[in-house]
């Protein structure tokens, strides 16, 4: 359980640096060699160590038994929809006519992939800012 939260904390970190930089880059004044080099360390950075803790995530999942928690399965399923949208666009890659436009897409599955992680984190680290003891849930409405 540790690592499962763990990699989701890693690659919801991935995918939260990749959307702030996507989201704030045309806002910033900042010269276009500067934001190519920065784009690219973030992004492929940012792909790479996504990927890798969503796979070892998804593996850790795997050793959570017949019925984890619903938080889990929600972390489990980002991990899982992660790779299967890199997946795609890998396929995508190989079966269609390259271009080299597809390898923008890449980051995306990361991007998406990890939007369930990040809100249920988030929810966590509100939850215990808010006091509500660990193991209960605080009730919606």
């Amino acid at each position: 359980m540790r690592t499962l939260q763990g990699t989701s904390a890693v690659a919801a970190v991935c995918s939260v640096l990749m959307w702030g930089f996507l989201l704030v880059q045309p806002v910033l004044p900042v010269s276009a060699f500067v934001a190519v080099d920065a784009g690219f360390a973030v992004f492929v950075g940012g792909m790479l160590v996504g990927l890798l803790a969503a796979f070892v995530g998804l593996v850790a999942s795997a050793s959570l038994g017949p019925r984890p928690a619903w938080r889990l399965r929600i972390l489990a399923g980002g991990h899982a929809l992660t790779l299967i949208l890199t997946g795609v666009v890998v396929l995508w890659a190989f079966v269609f006519p390259r271009s080299g436009w597809e390898l923008l897409a890449l980051p995306g599955g990361v991007m998406i992939g990890q939007l369930p992680a990040v809100c249920i984190l988030a929810a966590g680290l509100w939850s215990r800012r808010a006091g509500v003891p660990r193991g209960q849930d605080r009730p919606i409405g």
